[in-house]
């Protein structure tokens, strides 16, 4: 599996695609969990739900600049991936396989073999955060 690249002004993170796959299906997740939807975020949903099941290798881009283009926005996917951050921290110390074969859709021989290790989620979402609240220091940081 492929590396993936999130971008947003002018700052990128950088990650194995199956860490990116699994954020897109959660924070469609988290979105499908709300009581009302706008029009740009159900555009945003849709497209990043599509975008997870390319399995596209070293392809997968949740296009941020287009979705998020004003400051309510971004505050909203924020709030978002902060949701999908905590929700990750009540999985423990392991993700298990079943949960991840469930919500990414995945079957033999394309399906999740063993338990993953939340901390592998949780580097990749602590860097969204710093990216999306404009705190990323580097040019690139690796997740």
């Amino acid at each position: 599996m492929g590396h993936s690249s999130v971008s947003l002004r002018g700052k990128h993170i950088c990650a194995k695609d199956f860490k990116v796959q699994v954020w897109l299906f959660l924070l469609v997740r988290e979105i499908d969990n709300m009581p009302e939807i706008e029009f740009w975020l159900k555009e945003a949903r849709d497209f990043w739900q599509e975008e997870a099941t390319l399995f596209i290798n070293g392809c997968l881009d949740p296009e941020l600049e287009r979705f998020l283009t004003d400051n309510e926005r971004l505050k909203l996917t924020h709030k978002l991936c902060q949701s999908v951050h905590e929700n990750l921290l009540a999985h423990g110390n392991k993700i298990s396989k079943d949960f991840l074969n469930q919500l990414c859709g995945c079957k033999p021989p394309c399906d999740f073999q063993i338990d993953n290790d939340t901390e592998l989620y949780l580097r990749f979402s602590r860097a969204l955060l710093k990216l999306l609240e404009g705190n990323q220091m580097q040019e690139m940081e690796y997740a």
